[in-house]
């Protein structure tokens, strides 16, 4: 970086001129990738101006990524945006980064409650994840105790196995927020269904799906329930293996 080779004041006047710059650019626009961009690079520059000039300057960053987290439902621009603000909430006192985060996993958990496809609640639970370790304990633990009844909700209400694959990581993801009892409470259910739903089929490509899930929700449980969830599960798969002649490659995981 080319600050690097310029005095101290020198450079903290440049990149307080590169720092307005860039948070005048993102009240300019609403597009989530280009506000992501923006916020990495005001990150970088801050990161050569004193506490309280790199503060204003993150605040205004985090103000625009919330506003426009609040104005989208689209799941992957959620998780671009929610990137940039845990990013630029690094840079704020802690209270205020959890106000900010706050709003954000407000808007998170809203648009999960309007939605029960499988891909776009992971993709959520993912973004959430991301904010919430900038909330304040209970209020991280109230939002994403609502995502894990948006996500156990919607696990009984579809027998997809890839579905429930999503789901599970989804539950995954946001369960470790909870309190031990709760997150193995709700992840014991999820390995209920994912279970029974591997009982009732025979398909290779579903089996590999149900025993993802089924791997992700088993870390969240004691250690002799998920084992013996985890050797159920291994009965079903090793006699479905002794039944069929065909090969499975699974692509990915």
């Amino acid at each position: 970086m080319v600050t690097g080779r310029l005095e101290a004041a020198e450079a903290r006047r440049h990149c307080a001129q590169a720092a307005t710059a860039l948070t005048q650019r993102m009240t300019r626009t609403t597009d989530p990738y280009a506000l992501r961009e923006l916020a990495e690079g005001v990150l970088v520059v801050t990161g050569r101006l004193e506490t309280p000039a790199a503060g204003r300057h993150c605040v205004q960053a985090a103000a625009a990524l919330t506003q426009a987290m609040n104005e989208t439902t689209h799941p992957f621009l959620l998780y671009e945006l929610a990137e940039g603000l845990a990013a630029v909430a690094g840079r704020l006192e802690g209270q205020e980064a959890a106000q900010f985060c706050a709003r954000a996993a407000g808007s998170l958990t809203r648009a999960m409650s309007k939605t029960a496809n499988p891909s776009s609640l992971l993709q959520f639970a993912w973004a959430l994840s991301v904010v919430a370790g900038r909330v304040e304990g209970q209020d991280a633990v109230r939002h994403c105790g609502q995502a894990v009844d948006i996500l156990s909700k919607a696990m009984k209400e579809t027998t997809d196995p890839s579905g429930l694959r999503e789901l599970a990581w989804g539950l995954w993801v946001v369960s470790g927020r909870l309190e031990g009892q709760d997150a193995a409470r709700h992840c014991a259910q999820a390995a209920d269904a994912l279970r029974q739903a591997m009982s009732k089929t025979t398909n290779p490509s579903s089996l590999h799906d149900l025993a993802w899930g089924l791997s992700a929700v088993a870390t969240r449980l004691e250690p002799k329930r998920a084992a013996r969830h985890c050797a159920m599960a291994a009965g079903t798969l090793t006699q479905a293996m002794s039944e069929t002649t065909t090969p499975f490659h699974p692509t990915s995981t």
